[in-house]
């Protein structure tokens, strides 16, 4: 076990102290709304010893600290996922009015760090406030995480969050602390990459007076001899400290991958404005073309980039197999299908089943779950589209939770050979309305075969359908002429590719449009 500020395992924090209380609070709510799944620690449990209380958390693997140490530095693509997840953390808080505080490499953590795409989880919770009440905090972590309005004191909100994360994108990237660790330096340092502070923070700040004199316009920073701390402190120099400019420093800095330099500066300098007010939100971060999730992933929907020779090569794993690879409450009770992108298996997990997939190849999994969350958001579980519950990691990789079902369609025609009309009609205004709800989102599903159509229940008097395996969805505006759908070799005993489920605009390397999955249906 280890304490929960030392970084990975499964946290154990000791002596609660009020803020520890506080602490518990939040995890608890933040539990109840599921945003373990939106990069934020899952909370197990509380419990007392003779120390003091305990909290557990999920079984993590090392710091953002470790990770660097280990691959230093990190390739911008991982750089990249980094940012996107700890930014939807961000905005998990924001949308509650709460400021982390206490943001830092070492607060960030790596689930399993030889898994790609990364996935990280945002940890301690401690220093965790209402924005409303950030003048509480007396000092926030180290001065070369400090933004210029928590050095100056001049009020701060939400985009401090912001600010130290640009902190860590720089640190991750370039290697080295884009800031010293003494509060005048660190001005001094923003002064020479960023620019000044803004005259409206300068005004504001009860410290501003230790650090800047008047001028004739404006303010001046003070001489490094007048700042009592700093006489007292032998000066290091700061490799950032040779540079005019952020940008200057970065292209120095940086000896690959110039292709992405240009959108990762860019985000950087916005993380990094000295305007708080002007500073990107989270939002505006998972937007930005640096992490946008159509413009990193453009390659998935390109032509002819549904299907690899790497996922060929995934043989299917037996209902055995895959119950050593779950964690232990889960228990595989029956293989469901084999699709094109994975396995789907029905489990019992304690007191409930569920179905969980298991894809054949990573490529696409962190895609299709953020896909599928989208769709949980938006209400689209109603609409005959699979109920995502949760992603799992396991030593095969992510693995999707969802809703339990009993058989596939497939199987479901070959138990009763020729279905009644009525449950044929069901079926198909089932199938449409699930269609109709991927069309309100610009989606086309692709891959609308019998192993993707899901029996809720067996019992039930009328077959109650959910279409599944969203690994193949595309945009409907990067749908392209000529584009291959519905290969189907991924499995033995599937063939390369059924004519069947084609469609005639495909053949005629037409247009490919909503009308794809519709001739599916039919």
């Amino acid at each position: 076990m280890f304490d929960q500020r030392l970084g990975s395992g499964c946290g154990r924090q000791a002596a609660l102290s009020h803020a520890g209380h506080q602490e518990i609070a939040l995890l608890q709510e933040l539990m109840e709304e599921r945003m373990d799944q939106q990069n934020i620690v899952r909370f197990i449990e509380v419990f007392d010893t003779r120390l003091g209380g305990a909290m557990v958390f999920e079984l993590l693997d090392m710091s953002l600290v470790g990770l660097v140490n280990k691959y230093n530095p990190l390739p911008l693509p991982d750089i990249f996922t980094i940012v996107q997840q700890v930014a939807t953390a961000l905005g998990v808080l924001r949308e509650r009015s709460l400021v982390h505080c206490d943001l830092k490499m070492d607060n960030v953590m790596v689930v399993n760090h030889s898994e790609r795409p990364l996935h990280v989880k945002l940890i301690d919770f401690g220093l965790t406030m209402p924005t409303s009440e950030t003048y509480k905090l007396l000092t926030v972590h180290h001065a070369m995480y400090r933004p210029p309005e928590v050095i100056l004191d001049s009020g701060w909100n939400e985009g401090l969050d912001v600010w130290c994360l640009g902190v860590m994108m720089s640190q991750m990237w370039l290697w080295f602390h884009l800031f010293p660790n003494v509060e005048y330096e660190v001005l001094r340092v923003m002064h020479k990459l960023l620019g000044p502070p803004p005259d409206l923070i300068l005004s504001k700040g009860s410290n501003t007076m230790k650090f800047y004199r008047p001028g004739p316009i404006g303010w001046d920073l003070r001489a490094r001899e007048d700042i009592k701390d700093c006489v007292k402190a032998k000066r290091e120099e700061n490799y950032s400290e040779s540079f005019a400019s952020l940008r200057e420093l970065a292209m120095d800095a940086v000896q690959e991958d110039k292709v992405n330099t240009e959108p990762a500066l860019d985000l950087l300098e916005k993380l990094l404005d000295m305007d708080m007010n002007n500073r990107i939100t989270p939002k505006q971060i998972l937007q930005h073309r640096a992490i946008c999730f159509e413009k990193r992933e453009a390659l998935d929907n390109s032509p002819n980039s549904d299907h690899s020779e790497e996922e060929d090569e995934h043989k299917p794993l037996t209902c055995l197999e895959i119950n050593d690879i779950l964690p232990e409450e889960y228990v595989v009770t029956t293989m469901l299908a084999l699709g094109k992108f994975g396995q789907f298996v029905k489990c019992k997990n304690i007191d409930k089943f569920v179905t969980i997939k298991v894809p054949h190849s990573n490529n696409r999994t962190q895609r299709e779950v953020r896909l599928l969350q989208k769709i949980l958001d938006a209400g689209m579980d109603h609409r005959n589209i699979v109920k995502f519950i949760d992603s799992i990691q396991t030593s095969h990789g992510t693995m999707l939770v969802m809703e339990s079902f009993d058989v596939n369609l497939s199987a479901y025609l070959d138990m009763y050979h020729a279905l009644p009309l009525g449950h044929i009609q069901t079926i198909v205004k089932q199938m449409a309305t699930a269609l109709q709800a991927l069309e309100c989102k610009s989606l086309i599903h692709t891959g609308v075969i019998p192993e993707n159509i899901f029996i809720c229940s067996l019992t039930a008097q009328s077959p109650r359908i959910k279409l599944a395996d969203f690994g193949s969805v595309i945009r409907k505006k990067k749908a392209k002429a000529g584009m291959r759908v519905q290969q189907l070799a991924t499995s033995p005993g599937v063939q390369e590719f059924n004519p069947h489920w084609g469609h005639t605009r495909k053949h005629l390397h037409l247009q490919s449009d909503r009308t794809i999955s519709q001739n599916q249906t039919g």
